[in-house]
């Protein structure tokens, strides 16, 4: 489907956004929520193909970037879970104003996810929700990029001792000096870290009650217990599936998503 990207003003930035028009009219509009850092560049052709095809089901389509991060302006310092809410606040306007519709769904995959039910919650006008393998725990998640870095800065300083570069351990000493945490290459400040670790899903009151997808992207069949709690916590029902499928966020090649994607626009032409 043809697509038109441009820049739209969030704050005191300019986020970069492709939206994927239906060749008639709309019969409502999706944004798009990216998940973090090195997440978010594994999953950009998916979210394409995502975008692409709700767009041929009759969906306006707004896929777009985080301040800081992708083609937006700032730098990736500018980024934090907040500021990434301001941003989706902003592209919810705008999409029922460039594309002339009413009823507005948001989707996620992973960080994205998280974000996306935080807005629905805090907004009250979502009509549906979409979310892919969420995270439920933002501490779990920060630890696991901390393990992630620690993993690359051995490999780095192997490397530095062959070559007599710099040790990059040292490198991210003087950052947490500086109040700077490198999250698997990417730098975030304290207080991004901070809103990271706070997100805790699901929330202790629920109030979200419009149609929600929940999708387990996992290598088995077996539930995951934090998805299955998030999942009874909305009353979700068969509207929480399980996919056995590759995990898209951590995979540099090629990856056929086709499944994932032909779920999500059934279930959005359904309900």
């Amino acid at each position: 489907m043809p697509f038109d990207h441009f820049l739209f003003p969030s704050g005191d930035h300019q986020l970069y956004a492709a939206l994927y028009a239906p060749q008639g009219p709309a019969v409502g509009g999706v944004v798009l929520c990216a998940p973090f850092a090195e997440e978010q560049k594994t999953s950009y052709r998916t979210y394409a193909q995502l975008a692409d095809r709700l767009a041929a089901s009759g969906w306006a389509t707004l896929h777009f970037d985080y301040a800081g991060t992708g083609d937006s302006s700032g730098n990736f310092a500018d980024f934090s879970p907040g500021a990434a809410k301001n941003d989706v606040n902003a592209a919810v306007e705008l999409i029922r104003r460039k594309a002339g519709v009413e009823s507005v769904a948001l989707f996620g995959l992973r960080l994205g996810a998280a974000l996306a039910l935080d807005v629905a919650e805090a907004r009250g006008d979502i009509d549906r929700l979409i979310l892919w393998e969420p995270i439920t725990s933002g501490e779990e998640f920060f630890k696991l990029n901390i393990k992630r870095r620690l993993v690359r800065q051995m490999l780095m300083r192997s490397a530095a001792k062959k070559t007599g570069a710099a040790d990059p351990a040292k490198q991210n000493a003087k950052n947490e000096d500086a109040g700077v945490i490198d999250l698997d290459g990417y730098p975030l400040n304290g207080t991004a870290c901070d809103e990271l670790r706070k997100i805790k899903l699901p929330p202790e009151k629920p109030a979200f009650e419009q149609p929600m997808l929940l999708v387990q992207i996992s290598t088995s069949e077996r539930e995951e217990a934090d998805l299955r709690a998030l999942a009874d916590a909305y009353q979700l029902g068969d509207d929480y599936r399980i996919r056995v499928a590759e995990p898209l966020w951590l995979r540099l090649g090629v990856i056929d998503c086709s499944e994932l994607i032909e779920l999500t626009a059934e279930w959005l032409r359904t309900h």
